[in-house]
């Protein structure tokens, strides 16, 4: 019997993706820190001749104005042609540090990509007597499957990286860039002991800014937080950057794979 249409499908399709382009199969909803990696990925493929785009998520508009270099490096769902080559996205989302991509590769990107004018009025210089927080809760704890994922004891690792810049001297006043300003407010009350505490209010350019604009900044386990750092680190040589050592339960133990080697781990259990 010879075999059926459906059954040589998948050969058939193989057989047609042999183009020139690559497409990242970007998750429809992937937001804008997994969505940076992507776009990270595409334009080192583009600076060696290669062709290699990400497929546009549902996102996608929200920053195309921000960085119009992005449009260059992303494709239409719809506009993915039939000899495409399609790569999907690994579990550890092209976001390995110093595998995935290089220091210099990623400032390269910044520097060329991100750093556009839209972006830049927003920022502002860096202020050594500023301690910038970013607390990432959302759906990370709303979810039960990604509270079970991502979640841990996220009051107790900021007040442990808190007390460590803050011991140091010279903090005056703190920032906090949050999506749960109401949890900050009741969990985080004891920051007005470091000094005034400025719970910033704005969109996601805006806050993505706030970090970005950072002299001594403290993460959360979020992508948000960092590109907020990876940017803040190509502004300015000396920011001082403290990050958590759990990313997510289920890849590799919880240890985080992004973190930029000089900065400083701060347990998270």
């Amino acid at each position: 019997m010879p075999p059926s249409f459906s059954s040589l499908r998948p050969w058939l399709s193989a057989q047609l993706r042999r183009g020139r382009r690559t497409v990242i199969l970007t998750p429809m909803t992937a937001r804008v820190g997994n969505l940076l990696y992507f776009w990270l990925q595409a334009h080192r493929a583009q600076q060696e001749g290669r062709q290699l785009r990400v497929r546009e998520s549902e996102h996608f508009a929200d920053w195309a104005a921000v960085w119009p270099a992005v449009t260059d490096l992303s494709i239409p769902r719809l506009s993915i042609g039939r000899t495409d080559r399609l790569l999907p996205v690994p579990p550890t989302h092209f976001q390995q540090f110093g595998t995935d991509f290089t220091r210099d590769e990623l400032r390269t990107f910044v520097r060329q990509c991100l750093l556009t004018d839209a972006f830049t009025r927003v920022l502002s210089e860096p202020d050594p007597a500023k301690l910038t927080v970013n607390v990432r809760r959302g759906d990370y704890y709303d979810d039960p499957d990604l509270r079970d994922r991502y979640g841990f004891d996220l009051a107790a690792y900021l007040r442990a990286a808190v007390e460590s810049v803050a011991g140091s001297g010279g903090i005056e006043r703190v920032v906090v860039v949050s999506d749960d300003p109401a949890w900050c407010a009741v969990e985080l009350a004891w920051l007005a002991e470091v000094g005034p505490v400025d719970v910033r209010r704005g969109t996601p350019v805006h806050h993505l800014a706030t970090l970005a604009s950072a002299s001594n900044l403290v993460l959360s386990n979020s992508t948000f937080s960092y590109w907020g750092a990876y940017i803040a680190g190509t502004r300015s040589a000396t920011t001082r950057v403290l990050a958590p050592s759990f990313h997510v339960r289920d890849v590799d133990g919880g240890a985080p794979w992004q973190h930029d080697p000089s900065w400083e781990v701060v347990a998270a259990g």
